[in-house]
């Protein structure tokens, strides 16, 4: 039993559970799926995205922010992302402006301008299969609506982006300069309220990712505590990261000019896993009955007549007591399962059409035949499915 397990298995034998405990749990159950799932090569995978994104996303994010008139924060904000890079950080960010600055709608041409937001497009698009993953979907948006999300989530990230930059700027030069003058101890305690400030609004602009990417139907409880979650643990992580880049030299030594470059490479990395991880944490706490390790397994076939037989139970109660139809996130809070693993039990069930999904957006399900015809022996026999016509002619 490696010390993961062991950790996980102490923290379950406990009796009370305390706000403390479960977000111990929470914390675990991160680090488990992220270490031993392809999370980690998604983070990768996004990686290479991101480089042949950021220019023109940025050049995008830049336009935005220049109709605010606040185009001068620009490079503010590029150092501050890159600074716990050093001396590369600020190489890199030189370098990624004079990209965003070369970049010209009007000369790039129709193959360019095309190149330019589907390099965007795609990066959203691998964002939102990899949030997908963590809620168990497998179903993709159509098109338009994955167009709309991706826009309406960075129009909303930018407004937001901007508040926050004219608040933080008029507070740092008109209040704050006023109080340090006037006084100190109010001025370092006003220091402390616009750092938790700031967090909370980064937050906030992590939650709206969180919230409109994926596509299931994510609280907005539980995807600003994900975005809460990554950005506190990017305080540490950017602080421990300047410290290896300020004392380790030899990667200049060795690559050159292409220190930078592998740097860059590595901080995305990690600001990807980062990310992935805060996905994971508002997942938990929306469904912390998923918490176990053994939630993420494959049903055997015992296993998918009984829960089979719950769900089906569960939906022909809510339609005799005439409460209308049955959500998707109800039928994971009875079952305890995945979504993945509830919406492969009701396939047999959908394809037969004893259920019909009443809202597919809203994932809503209600019972379409006489309940009477539902036996318990009737239930297991479409769960176990049947089987087919060339194997059973085969077999005679």
């Amino acid at each position: 039993m490696t010390l993961l397990q062991r950790l996980e298995h102490q923290l379950w034998q406990q009796q009370h559970e305390t706000r403390l405990l479960k977000f111990a749990k929470i914390c675990l159950a991160v680090w488990r799926i992220i270490w031993h799932s392809r999370l980690k090569q998604s983070a990768a995978s996004l990686t290479y995205s991101t480089l042949l994104a950021i220019i023109p996303l940025l050049a995008i994010l830049f336009t935005l922010l220049k109709s605010f008139g606040m185009d001068t924060v620009f490079q503010s904000l590029l150092l501050d992302l890159l600074a716990p890079m050093g001396n590369a950080g600020t190489e890199v960010a030189q370098y990624i402006r004079a990209f965003v600055d070369n970049t010209r709608v009007g000369v790039l041409g129709g193959v360019g301008l095309v190149f330019l937001f589907y390099s965007i497009f795609a990066l959203f698009r691998k964002i939102e299969a990899t949030l997908n993953h963590i809620w168990h979907v497998d179903q993709i948006r159509p098109f338009r609506i994955q167009i709309i999300g991706y826009l309406g989530a960075m129009m909303l990230t930018v407004i937001i982006s901007a508040i926050a930059l004219g608040l933080n700027l008029f507070f740092h030069k008109n209040v704050l300069i006023e109080q340090v003058a006037a006084y100190p101890l109010w001025a370092a305690i006003s220091g402390y309220l616009a750092k938790a400030v700031s967090i909370i609004i980064t937050a906030l602009l992590l939650a709206i990712l969180y919230a409109a990417i994926p596509n299931a139907q994510v609280k907005f409880r539980a995807a600003f505590a994900g975005g809460l979650f990554c950005t506190l643990l990017w305080l540490p992580l950017t602080a421990i990261f300047t410290k290896i880049i300020i004392f380790s030299s030899s990667y200049s030594i060795i690559y050159s000019s292409f220190a930078s470059l592998i740097i860059l490479l590595i901080w995305l990395n990690i600001l990807w896993v980062l990310f992935l991880s805060g996905g994971l944490f508002g997942y938990f706490v929306q469904f912390p009955s998923l918490l176990k390790p053994q939630t993420q397994s494959r049903l055997n076939p015992a296993e998918t007549e009984y829960y089979a037989a719950m769900l089906m139970q569960h939906i022909i109660a809510n339609f005799k007591a005439g409460n209308g139809p049955v959500s998707l996130h109800d039928l994971i809070h009875k079952t305890q399962l995945t979504q993945r693993q509830v919406l492969e039990l009701l396939h047999p069930f959908l394809l037969q059409g004893f259920v019909l999904p009443i809202h597919p957006q809203r994932n809503q399900y209600a019972l379409n035949v006489d309940y009477q015809q539902l036996t318990d022996t009737r239930i297991r026999e479409i769960a176990r499915g049947e089987i087919r016509g060339e194997i059973r002619s085969a077999i005679k």
